[in-house]
């Protein structure tokens, strides 16, 4: 128990002493003490936890711990964990403590031992500055020493950096309160979900921005990824499943999040594409007759990708179509049959003058660039162009 004095006791206190006790008793007093008069920041203090260091080596304070399951479950006592939880720290890992799942410790800790660290709040920690002037940190993957800068978004807002340039340095960051809950990723592939019309899995890498501008993007070292069967990414736009859509283009950038369900984590992110009804294609080779003068065609996906005559490319992750599959139609050959007028304004009876002429009407080329269209009909989509078709023959004289 503190000793206490009596009135008229006398008392030999070095002012030092005196003066450190005068400033504990207004930090202390003070604090119930209309509180906003000094400022808004003590309406966010630091969130403070218990943590074992199950990395296996010892840490320092200001390092980094990915935080995993209960030391003590509700199970073992459920008391204790009411009273006072302690959570297990990792080596951080990207693919399981990235998006804000992390701790920085407030004091060194033996491997095994336990700690407090901050979990949301303000906290001193190193950081390895990727770019001068990023704004958000997250985990380095395999690094508990320091978190890793980025400019596109991470659970921690880099609030004071230490010395300018680039590399690991001291910063002051706010767990927390950065673009949490999500992160950049790139789609690789897709696949049908199930027999709803136009909704698709996607394939994906997470990824960092580089640099400033177009074409920064590269895969990020050992992070988050999925396949189309396995931690796929779906899109929520498609929650209708409606026709007017196919699936999204490869090498698309999307923001993602992760979805936590009771027993597992799905992929989500929202991707509203312009109207992809109408677009360039180029006939395939070898049209397939489809009834008298009239033909099925491949075709594949196009853009325009340089100036002037030639300048087409195929669309990469674009749609195409064979003679059996997504087959393509000319609407100038619906009309067509073995007699009559033709969609190209010919007669098929003018066609051929014995012993004069033999003409027959020509399907689309190979090679020839049309305006697509998606036709709905019903649960499936059609494709169809409009080409006059040419006519082509000998003369018998």
């Amino acid at each position: 128990m503190a000793k206490k004095w009596t009135r008229g006791e006398p008392l030999k206190i070095p002012a030092a002493d005196l003066n450190e006790f005068a400033e504990v008793a207004e930090r202390v007093l003070g604090g119930g003490q209309d509180r906003a008069k000094r400022g808004a920041s003590w309406l966010r203090d630091p969130t403070v936890v218990d943590i074992k260091n199950t990395s296996g080596v010892d840490l320092d304070r200001g390092d980094v711990l990915g935080l995993g399951d209960l030391v003590y479950t509700f199970a073992d006592n459920a008391q204790a964990v009411k009273n006072r939880p302690i959570i297990k720290g990792a080596t951080p890992d990207l693919s399981t403590h990235a998006g804000g799942r992390f701790a920085v410790l407030l004091a060194p800790v033996e491997a095994d031992a336990i700690a407090q660290a901050v979990t949301a709040g303000l906290v001193a920690v190193q950081v390895d500055i990727k770019t001068e002037g990023d704004r958000f940190a997250d985990i380095d993957d395999g690094q508990a020493g320091n978190l890793d800068s980025n400019n596109t978004g991470g659970p921690a807002a880099i609030v004071y950096v230490a010395s300018s340039g680039t590399g690991v340095k001291w910063a002051i960051v706010d767990l927390g309160v950065g673009l949490g809950g999500g992160f950049w990723a790139k789609l690789t592939s897709s696949t049908e979900d199930g027999t709803d019309t136009d909704q698709y899995k996607y394939a994906w890498s997470e990824l960092d921005l580089d640099a400033a501008g177009y074409d920064e993007w590269s895969t990020r070292t050992g992070a988050r990824s999925g396949t189309t069967s396995t931690d796929p990414a779906r899109n929520a736009v498609d929650l209708t499943g409606t026709v007017e859509v196919g699936a999204i283009a490869d090498d698309t950038v999307v923001w993602m999040r992760e979805v936590i369900l009771s027993s597992s984590v799905e992929y989500w992110f929202a991707y509203e594409q312009p109207t992809r009804a109408e677009f360039w294609a180029e006939i395939g080779s070898t049209p397939v007759t489809d009834g008298t003068n009239r033909w099925k065609y491949a075709w594949t996906e196009v853009y325009k990708s340089s100036a002037g005559y030639g300048g087409w490319a195929t669309l990469s992750g674009g749609r195409s179509g064979t003679t059996s599959t997504d087959e393509a139609r000319n609407t100038i050959e619906d009309m067509n049959g073995s007699s009559g007028m033709l969609g190209n304004g010919v007669t098929v009876a003018n066609l051929t003058e014995t012993d004069v002429y033999t003409y027959t009407l020509s399907a689309a080329p190979d090679g020839a660039i049309v305006r697509m269209r998606e036709v709905v009909q019903g649960e499936n989509i059609e494709y169809w162009f409009a080409y006059e078709n040419g006519v082509d023959g000998t003369c018998d004289e």
